[in-house]
């Protein structure tokens, strides 16, 4: 789980399609000095030439979801909350756009979940 996040995050900081990551093993995070160890819950934002809801909708293997915990990967797009009114709405204030997707890797394989990213950060380009 651990490993298998760091792999898809690593991945995903090369991605053309991709502009940023925010995992907190990757040497920019702010608090990595601090941490003994690290999950698979990130979240990146994807380029403004890719379509968010195509992208979600072309995943084959990662789904949609709301909570965590489980064992199958899920995203949840920003666009979601980010619809919520602006006066109860402080995700923008902690760097959060209607481009960020968090990602939750659950056990599945890496390479099987890189191939389904890649393939729908593929299919979603305008």
């Amino acid at each position: 789980h651990m490993k298998s996040g760091l792999v898809l995050a690593d991945r995903l900081g090369n991605h053309r399609a991709v502009t940023r990551v925010r995992h907190p093993a990757l040497a920019d995070h702010p608090g990595k000095a601090s941490l003994s160890g690290f999950g698979g819950l990130f979240a990146f934002d994807v380029a403004e030439t890719i379509d968010v809801p195509t992208f979600a909708d072309a995943l084959a293997h990662i789904r949609l979801g709301v909570s965590w915990g489980g064992p199958e990967t899920l995203i949840v797009p920003a666009q979601v909350a980010l619809q919520l009114p602006e006066e109860s709405n402080s995700f923008v204030r902690f760097g959060v756009s209607d481009r960020t997707i968090r990602f939750a890797v659950g056990l599945e394989d890496p390479d099987l979940l890189w191939r389904d990213l890649d393939q729908a950060l593929e299919r979603s380009r305008r």
